[in-house]
């Protein structure tokens, strides 16, 4: 099964440049969308979790739990 994925760009406004101020710039794609035949989104999500490194799996396990109690913390006025 195909699934037709669909990819855009949108420029949502510029920036004036400073000198001597370095920028990034994108050089290359790879990554930047699922590859052809690879099951789907929920199919590529799976995929793309079990790869990672188990040290990066836990770091976003932390960041998850850090902004869950942020916005308890901020729905409940306790911050």
């Amino acid at each position: 099964m195909t699934v037709p994925w669909e990819h855009g760009e949108r420029l949502e406004g510029r920036h004036g440049t400073e000198p001597g101020r370095s920028y990034p710039i994108c050089m290359d794609r790879q990554g930047a969308c699922p590859p052809e035949d690879c099951g789907g989104v929920n199919r590529f999500l799976v995929r793309r979790e079990a790869s990672a490194p188990p040290e990066v799996s836990h770091d976003f396990a932390v960041l998850a739990d850090f902004v869950d109690q942020l916005a308890l913390e901020r729905s409940t006025g306790d911050s």
